[in-house]
């Protein structure tokens, strides 16, 4: 530790007993603050004293008191001292510094401006006489475990896809699926055998060679019930996985199963090597375009693998770095901020309150194909039962006032899980009541599967009794007040705490007493949760294929949405889902599987409740920015434009590929 540090130290730990910046002291004092001996500290003193940073009165004899002058602003030198760590690029260390807090208000301005300068894209020199890209930005969390088996949250699905590959890739622009590490397959004419031919010279972060074997291992892992994964259930079609040599692997199916493609292109069958090394889980290792540094509480770093099989990422380093609220000495937060957004120069979310952008910044905006939802859980006795009372739910959940209250990026409500509207301006679906595959007619006068979807309509097992249109509801007269609050679970982050805070007042409104728990999110379904909690307040990360959200929301037992069913209404969709998935056409699947969606939804059972507004702001000089599907930025196109700066070039005079 440096002498600065140490100086720093010592204000932080006596800066409540200072009158005009002095304080008597022991020397065991000091080694008790410092965590260093008596004789350490004697030397700590005389440098500073050197220096000139401090006065010290020393007390006469064993035991007694000395004066201690700090001649030195505490704010200035830690301002330097940041400053100094940021020149060196030693950005950790700048992190603990902010960790520990300012001094006064005024200090806590000062590093946040320092902060602001140091998060987004830069070039820095590099190995040789070329410049390395440096994209770094802050984040409320930092993901704890990135093993593709068992990961189902937003930021951690959109890092599997800068570290992993699949075998099959969905693209989000043609609806159709593409090669990944497969470049090729083959299936017998019933459709439950598949033979995939592998691509060559494909090599893990740590050197070995991608072969069958570790595509073999990936895909059992998922399908061992006793691995454990939340995916387990989805990927039970496989009855038989082998390797026909080192770039051929062969796949059977219990039944022929169309959405096969799903399954294999969705971030849980991100390959894996066959041989996981033992910190797998903080350290994973893949054949995606970046690979991780070791990750700590404090900070992530990808680097750009410049082996990738395909095209290497531009940008050589991307760092997340945990962001906390910068403190003064009073303890007050002074840098206004949300756990819910990212902020600070290259911002996946900028706050729409913000000033408008500079004349040398761009923005682009995508409103969130995920949502925000409640899930009521019908899987105990309880008030929720109550057709009434879900309806007065979704009354209190739908008041237009909520985004001006709340605030932040909150968008417009959702009235489905997936924005459908969001992909490509068109619905992943058809709603004409045919389809183009086979030129096969899904009127629903004809066909056993469209009499299934028209029967949706009319006959569901929703328990005690039917349920009344929400909107004929008013809640203060007909609803039958719970003699207990309903408990509502949710977990901390993505503005949850706000959201829930919110809502636990609003049902007050409609005489429903409430209360918020919050639980660490790998326990949000553990059985003892479910038998607390009245209502989930959850998110729903949708990436770009919108059957393998459906297939995680409707076609899982163990997701929150069939967890909280009524026992009779949970067989009833699985019988649907299991029906929908066998047709062959993907259009007709996604119909049924909505269909499902769109009951539970009615009885409210379920009820989304808003999307996401997500912007990327940036200076024009950086290019390739978009936000994916996942709301996040794809890392892997971002460059940095350092071209002609007195005259401009035309894009005829640009080289493009």
């Amino acid at each position: 530790m440096r002498l600065e540090e140490h100086y720093l130290e010592l204000y932080r730990g006596l800066r409540l007993r200072l009158t005009d910046r002095q304080a008597e002291v022991t020397l065991p004092e000091l080694s008790q603050l410092l965590h260093c001996s008596e004789r350490n500290v004697k030397l700590l003193l005389r440098r500073m004293r050197e220096r000139l940073w401090i006065e010290w009165r020393a007390g006469l004899g064993r035991g007694h008191r000395s004066r201690l002058t700090f001649a030195v602003d505490p704010e200035s030198m830690l301002a330097a001292e940041t400053e100094r760590l940021l020149a060196e690029g030693r950005f950790q260390e700048v992190m603990a510094l902010t960790e520990r807090g300012a001094f006064t208000d005024e200090g806590a301005a000062r590093m946040d401006v320092l902060l602001r300068e140091a998060f987004g894209y830069r070039l820095q020199p590099g190995s040789g006489t070329s410049a390395e890209g440096v994209l770094r930005f802050p984040a409320y969390r930092i993901p704890a475990a990135l093993d593709p088996a068992y990961t189902t949250r937003r930021t951690e699905l959109h890092l599997l896809r800068q570290l992993f590959d699949t075998l099959l890739v969905y693209d989000e622009l043609s609806g159709r699926f593409r090669p990944g590490l497969a470049h090729e397959a083959e299936r017998n004419e019933a459709g439950d055998r598949w033979v995939f031919y592998l691509q060559k010279h494909v090599r893990f972060h740590h050197g070995k060679p991608f072969t069958s074997r570790d595509a073999a291992f990936t895909l059992r892992r998922l399908t061992d019930p006793d691995a454990g994964s939340p995916y387990a259930s989805l990927f039970a079609v496989v009855s038989g996985i082998e390797c026909l040599d080192e770039h051929r692997l062969l796949v059977r199916l219990h039944a022929p199963a169309p959405y096969l493609g799903s399954l294999l292109a969705s971030p849980a069958a991100s390959i894996v090597p066959a041989e996981l090394p033992a910190d797998f889980a903080s350290l994973p290792v893949g054949t995606g375009p970046f690979r991780l540094k070791r990750p700590n509480a404090r900070g992530l770093i990808l680097e750009a693998f410049a082996d990738y099989y395909l095209r290497p990422a531009h940008v050589d380093r991307v760092e997340m770095w945990r962001w906390q609220p910068i403190r003064s000495n009073d303890g007050a937060v002074r840098l206004e901020g949300d756990n819910e957004v990212g902020e600070l120069n290259f911002r996946h979310y900028r706050e729409r309150e913000e000033a408008a952008l500079g004349p040398r910044w761009r923005e682009v905006e995508r409103i969130d194909r995920g949502c925000k939802y409640v899930c009521l859980n019908l899987g105990k006795p309880g008030p929720l039962n109550d057709p009434a009372m879900r309806a007065c739910i979704f009354r209190a959940l739908r008041d237009p006032a909520f985004v001006r209250q709340l605030g932040g990026n909150r968008g417009d409500f959702a009235d489905t899980f997936i924005g459908y509207e969001e992909a490509n301006g068109q619905a992943p679906y058809s709603d004409t009541g045919k389809v183009t595959d086979a030129g096969t007619s899904t009127s629903t006068s004809t066909g056993t599967g469209t009499e299934l979807t028209g029967r949706m309509q009319t006959e569901w097992i929703v328990g005690a009794r039917q349920a009344e249109p929400a909107e004929q509801i008013e809640p203060a007269t007909t609803v039958v007040r719970p003699d207990r609050p309903l408990r509502i679970v949710t977990y901390p982050g993505a503005g949850h705490e706000r959201d829930a805070e919110w809502l636990e007042g609003r049902l007050v409104e409609f005489g429903i007493a409430a209360e918020v728990e919050q639980v660490e999110y790998e326990r949000l379904l553990d059985e003892e949760t479910l038998a607390r909690a009245d209502l989930f307040l959850l998110e729903q990360p949708v990436g770009e294929d919108a059957e393998w959200t459906l297939l995680t929301i409707l076609a899982n037992p163990g997701g929150p949405v069939r967890r909280c069913l009524p026992v009779s209404t949970e067989r009833e969709v699985g019988e649907r889902v299991t029906y929908a998935l066998r047709h062959a056409n993907r259009e007709r699947r996604l119909r049924d599987l909505r269909a499902i969606e769109t009951k539970l939804i009615e009885e409210r059972f379920v009820v989304p409740w808003y999307r996401w507004r997500q912007t990327a702001s940036f200076p024009q000089e950086l290019e390739g920015v978009t936000i994916n599907a996942l709301g996040w930025a794809d890392y892997r196109n971002v460059w940095f434009r350092a071209g002609l700066k007195d005259e401009a070039m035309s894009s005829a005079e640009r080289i493009t590929p």
